[in-house]
């Protein structure tokens, strides 16, 4: 005798609804978010541990994730038996293993390209796109210059303070700046020869600033558009010298505000941080140490014994933070030499 069709369905509705399931397209939203998530916050502890390890004079290391291959499988299996007595008894199994095998790759950063453009100065034109773009100019300019039209800021030949007319020339033109007196220009196509320009104003104070900031520089009263070269001296009249930092200096400038604990610098571990008052106007970064993570964090990471962190609170020390990864990728360190590749099947 044939069972009845209506004691089967529950079997067919089982094979079909397992059948018919669809992985993929329900794992990219949470699998983009997550995996995005978790490389950035790799990225920013690997760059704070580079500050610190400058800091402790040690050669940092870079790993860049080059690939993440996600694979999923969906196995079923549908089981049934009927048993023809009296009663009959239906029985009905249905089972389902799901898998997920990412497979991550790594890549060393390494070799003649990597230490080049670690060590080649920011260029003058992209600070003043950055300038051009909103970033403030002092800021902007204390975090990227050694020198400019011969006024040094401080880490500039050993320098522990800036010139006092450096200090005058970023008030002045951060005033300058409000009053949209400050801008760039392009001066051909490939964008290598750019131009500042420093705009008379109606406003009483910035064109009193505008014309101190000429002095400072040596600069004509005449002219308001300025040609901008690399190097820490000018030929004057209309032309602005721009000595500026190299990733790896801002890094080890950074470096060196960090607090570190007293007992590291006593043991000659580490030289003393150059920022002694909480309100030192040359603060560009502030990362705190104990023996504890903080549970206000933005990025920490555990370095010889201790926890290092920025505050989730501080904006400057992200502000600054982010736009170390910002100039990562104007000076375009970005060459993997040939280095072998680590591949990671991960699981979990």
């Amino acid at each position: 005798m044939v069972a009845p069709m209506r004691k089967l369905l529950p079997v067919s509705l089982v094979v079909l609804s397992l059948g018919c399931t669809s992985v993929g397209p329900r794992t990219i939203q949470r699998d983009r978010f997550d995996y995005g998530e978790a490389i950035m916050r790799s990225w920013r502890e690997q760059m704070l541990l580079a500050i610190l390890q400058l800091r402790y004079m040690e050669i940092p290391n870079f790993v860049e994730v080059s690939s993440v291959v996600n694979q999923y499988a969906l196995e079923t299996d549908v089981r049934g038996n009927v048993s023809w007595g009296d009663p009959r008894i239906y029985n009905a199994a249905a089972g389902a293993k799901f898998s997920d095998r990412p497979t991550i790759t790594y890549i060393p950063i390494a070799g003649t390209q990597f230490t080049t453009n670690l060590l080649t100065p920011v260029p003058p034109g992209a600070v003043l796109w950055l300038i051009q773009s909103g970033w403030k100019v002092e800021w902007l300019m204390r975090t990227c210059l050694k020198a400019i039209n011969g006024l040094n800021n401080r880490g500039n030949v050993g320098r522990l303070e800036a010139d006092g007319e450096f200090n005058e020339l970023l008030e002045l033109l951060t005033l300058v700046q409000t009053a949209d007196g400050v801008g760039m220009r392009v001066a051909d196509t490939r964008a290598t020869t750019v131009a500042m320009t420093i705009r008379r104003s109606q406003d009483p104070e910035a064109q009193a600033a505008t014309e101190r900031i000429r002095d400072l520089m040596g600069l004509s009263q005449e002219a308001d558009v300025f040609n901008v070269v690399y190097g820490s001296e000018s030929l004057g009249g209309t032309q602005i010298a721009m000595l500026t930092r190299s990733l790896f200096e801002l890094l080890f400038e950074l470096g060196r505000q960090i607090d570190v604990p007293e007992e590291h610098v006593a043991e000659g571990r580490t030289i003393p941080s150059t920022i002694v008052e909480e309100d030192d106007v040359n603060r560009l970064i502030h990362v705190h140490n104990g023996s504890e993570p903080s549970e206000f964090a933005f990025v920490s990471v555990r370095y010889r014994d201790r926890w290092f962190w920025i505050d989730d609170r501080d904006l400057e020390s992200k502000r600054t933070f982010a736009f170390v990864t910002l100039i990562w990728n104007l000076t375009q360190v970005d060459g993997g030499s040939a280095v072998p590749l680590l591949t990671v099947g991960a699981s979990g």
